[in-house]
C-alpha cells in the first residue's frame, strides 16, 4: 500500500506540472506492479481521466488555430 500511495503521489507531482506522459507512466507501473487491486483499478481511471483531458486540451489548440471564416 505504501509503494502504491507514494506512486501516486509521484504520478501527482508530474500531472501538476503538465507532465501527462510522465504521469501516465507512473500510473502505468502501478497497473503493472499491483494487478488485479484498487491500485491498478484506481490507476487506469486516472489515466482515462488523463487521455480525456489532453484529448480536450488538443481540440482547444486546434480550434484556436483555425483562421476566422
Amino acid at each position: 500500500d505504501d509503494a502504491a500511495f507514494l506512486m501516486f503521489r509521484i504520478a501527482d507531482i508530474y500531472l501538476h506540472k503538465h507532465q501527462y506522459d510522465e504521469g501516465k507512466d507512473v500510473l502505468e507501473q502501478v497497473v503493472g506492479n499491483f494487478p488485479g487491486t484498487r491500485h491498478s483499478a484506481n490507476a487506469k481511471h486516472k489515466i482515462n481521466e488523463i487521455e480525456q483531458a489532453q484529448f480536450k486540451e488538443l481540440q482547444a489548440q486546434r480550434s484556436s488555430q483555425e483562421p476566422a471564416a
